[in-house]
């Protein structure tokens, strides 16, 4: 599977980013071009020519994302890797320069000639032929802090007997011993802390999407924010709706489901969720800067168009 990427190599460690951007040092000169570029062993080097519409995109939300990131990465050691996961994407000390240089550019056709000389863009092959680079989408619903019907499923918080333990948590019982965090059905039976409610289609997307905003009557926005799962594996209800006949492929969308569920009522609702196990638990946090989304990988607010993952 061969991922046509028309950014530029690096410019997607830019995946997350901070609310105001933090230049490391002062204004530099660009640095010049290393000899040796390092790159991961399964990409292919490219032009900035081959790069569809690259001489007329807008590239401020990249650039703004990268000089985000460089301020979070400009608090790490600088003998530090980017990634343990890529040693090839360098040390912080190797970013320092270009951080600098793309940060102080006055202008967006500066940035772009600056990136010119600093980057070398590429095609990615994916060695797992399954991997990919994806956008990512913070959807707006409608919430009330009580229950008020049509606004009845909880956005569940984090329980008090959920233990961190990795990719699989653990649920602490009454008698001290753990086990295996349940499944949705469970948890829903036994009933969840809300931080607020929503209608039940709503949250269904929520979890599957990990974060979205919260929209009050009175206007007050909230972001949910992804907190933890229960450790159990995503299966699709979409898929299963759709197997079981009760959705055609073409309401198998946000609205088609929120029409079906609207139409089947809260007991066939809540079987046809309670086919996902995953059961994922929310935080709330204050919208803050309304132009970012969520938190990324860094830790910090995505920047709309910019960030990649």
């Amino acid at each position: 599977m061969r991922l046509r990427f028309g950014v530029l190599l690096l410019l997607i460690l830019a995946g997350s980013c901070q609310s105001t951007p933090a230049p490391i040092g002062g204004v530099s000169p660009v640095p010049a071009r290393p000899g040796a570029v390092i790159r991961p062993p399964w990409d292919v080097p490219s032009t900035f020519a081959d790069l569809p519409g690259w001489t007329k995109a807008d590239i401020a939300p990249a650039v703004k994302a990268f000089g985000l990131s460089c301020g979070k990465t400009a608090a790490r050691p600088p003998n530090a890797y980017l990634s343990a996961e890529a040693p090839w994407a360098g040390q912080v000390t190797e970013w320092i320069a270009p951080c600098r240089a793309v940060y102080s550019a006055p202008n967006a056709e500066e940035a772009r000639r600056v990136i010119e000389e600093l980057f070398l863009p590429i095609e990615i092959l994916s060695p797992d032929r399954e991997s990919k680079f994806t956008g990512y989408y913070e959807p707006t619903f409608a919430a009330r802090y009580t229950p008020t019907p049509p606004y009845t499923e909880p956005v569940p918080a984090v329980p008090d007997d959920l233990v961190p333990n990795g990719t699989s948590p653990l649920q602490r019982l009454r008698n001290g011993e753990t086990r295996a965090y349940p499944a949705r059905a469970e948890i829903t039976n036994a009933g969840v802390k809300a931080i607020a409610y929503a209608h039940p289609a709503d949250v269904f997307f929520l979890q599957i999407q990990g974060s979205g905003r919260l929209v009050f009557p009175n206007g007050t926005t909230v972001r949910a924010v992804y907190a933890a799962h229960n450790g159990h594996p995503f299966r699709s209800t979409a898929n299963w709706l759709m197997e079981t006949g009760r959705i055609t492929p073409g309401e198998a969308t946000m609205q088609g489901i929120r029409a079906w569920m609207d139409r089947a009522g809260a007991a066939e609702t809540r079987l046809a969720m309670n086919q996902n196990p995953r059961f994922v638990f929310f935080t709330a946090q204050p919208e803050g800067d309304a132009s970012l989304g969520p938190n990324g990988a860094q830790g910090v607010p995505l920047t709309p168009l910019g960030s990649m993952a």
